[in-house]
């Protein structure tokens, strides 16, 4: 339970928290030099909308489901909707709303590239897995048993065995195999 807990830390929670990092502070402090609104909150937008996009881009980047497309193209579409809102209102009060936007907007698919690139390399790595997985059950069920069942047959039927199948088998694949020794005839 807490080995789950420390690996999900380092391989989700960890990125995360460096592309917010990478992401949120160079667009808070230019915000900060660009923008009359108040820093301080200014800041906690654009922190929470860079980590909203980090997570967005690596459910999207790791996952095979097209509805994580439609919920990308629907959150960068209200983005830039309300951006372009914010910018065509003429009001002075909108002035510091416009660069507030505008700077959150580039935070959020700026973090949004990082997460897809994050979620695809995860992506990657659980195929490879996968498929490496697969690969071995093949070769386990067609393979490994058919010869030591035989190699242990003939340990029963008291025949003399002249190769042992299974620690040949074993010395070719050490970190797959089982640890048990065949049955020997007298069964210990």
């Amino acid at each position: 339970m807490l080995n789950d807990l420390i690996t999900g830390m380092l391989y989700l929670y960890l990125p995360g928290l460096a592309v917010v990092s990478i992401v949120a502070l160079p667009a808070a402090l230019a915000l900060g030099r660009l923008s009359p609104t108040p820093w301080k909150e200014s800041s906690i937008l654009i922190v929470g909308l860079s980590f909203c996009g980090y997570v967005v881009g690596v459910v999207a980047g790791n996952s095979r489901s097209p509805i994580t497309e439609t919920l990308l193209t629907a959150m960068i579409g209200l983005m830039t909707g309300l951006v372009a809102y914010v910018h065509a209102k003429e009001s002075v009060k909108t002035q510091g709303l416009r660069t507030l936007s505008s700077v959150a907007l580039i935070a959020l698919l700026s973090a949004m590239v990082l997460g897809l690139l994050i979620g695809g390399t995860y992506k990657k790595r659980f195929d490879a897995y996968q498929k490496e997985e697969e690969r071995y059950g093949i070769y386990f069920s067609q393979l490994v048993i058919p010869l030591c069942l035989e190699e242990q047959k003939r340990l029963i039927a008291g025949s003399e065995v002249k190769t042992d199948m299974c620690a040949a088998v074993k010395a070719a694949f050490p970190a797959r195999m089982p640890t048990k020794q065949p049955l020997s005839p007298k069964g210990s």
